[in-house]
Parts: structure tokens; sequence; C-alpha cells
């Protein structure tokens, strides 16, 4: 039950996403369904890991939410909403690259290292994420 209740969450919440246009990055939207969940009385983490796409052996570092055991993905969620070819694919998130698989992400470095950057912040000063965070982004309504 909780699993969907919190799939529901994710979807409405990427929805809302989708419909204000809302700037930021993933690390951004994660850090939102993070204060959500935890306003609705759950414990949660930011996680930085890997997606993977295990029919292509293809992965990319992401960052979600993880809460009660599960893990949200608010980011994939808003880019199978973008683009819903995406949506045949099943990610799986893991916290270390497996070896074998190719890095779909490396050329990527400046998005990769904002991304890392805003994960720090987050982690070592959240009033300060915010403080930086784009405006629609830190004024964005959690309800």
């Amino acid at each position: 039950m909780l699993h969907r209740s919190m799939d529901d969450v994710v979807h409405r919440l990427a929805l809302r996403l989708k419909l204000r246009n809302t700037r930021g990055t993933v690390v951004h939207h994660a850090a939102l369904l993070k204060k959500i969940v935890e306003q609705q009385g759950f414990k949660a983490e930011l996680v930085k890991g890997f997606c993977v796409i295990e029919e292509t052996k293809e992965a990319c570092e992401h960052f979600w939410v993880r809460t009660e055991g599960l893990d949200l993905d608010i980011g994939f969620k808003l880019a199978s909403l973008k683009t819903p070819e995406l949506m045949a694919l099943r990610p799986i998130l893991l916290e270390r690259l497996p070896e074998g698989l190719t890095r779909s992400d490396l050329e990527e470095i400046l998005i990769r290292d904002e991304n890392n950057r805003l994960y720090d912040l987050h982690q070592s000063d959240p009033k300060a994420f915010w403080r930086e965070a784009p405006r629609d982004v830190a004024t964005f309504p959690l309800k």
C-alpha cells in the first residue's frame, strides 16, 4: 500500500513540475520530493548513484529519494512525461556502478559537476542549497 501511495506522490509531483515548467536539475527535483515525503511523516534521504538500463548495458549518474526501503525516482518519472517512449525502459537504481556497463553521461561533464556540487551542498548545508535554488524551485508549493 505504501508503495502505491509513494508512486502517486512521485507521479503528482512530476505532473506539477511539468505543468509549471519548473526549472532546476534532477537534484533540485529530488530535493523537492524529499521535502514532500518528509512532510508526510516519513524519513527520507537524497541518494546519489546510477540509473542502469540493463537492456542496453548503459548507466548514468543519477539522484533519487529513498524512504521506507523504497527508491523514488522523480527524475525518470519527469523524463518519461516529457518523452513517453522512455516508459518502455525499466531502469534500475544502484549506488555503485557494476563492471561492464557503458557510461552514457561521460560527455556531460558540466552537468555532472553541477549535479554533484548541488548534491554535496544539499548534504552539507540544506539552507544554502534552497537559497541558491532557482526561484520557482525554492518557492514550489509542496501541497
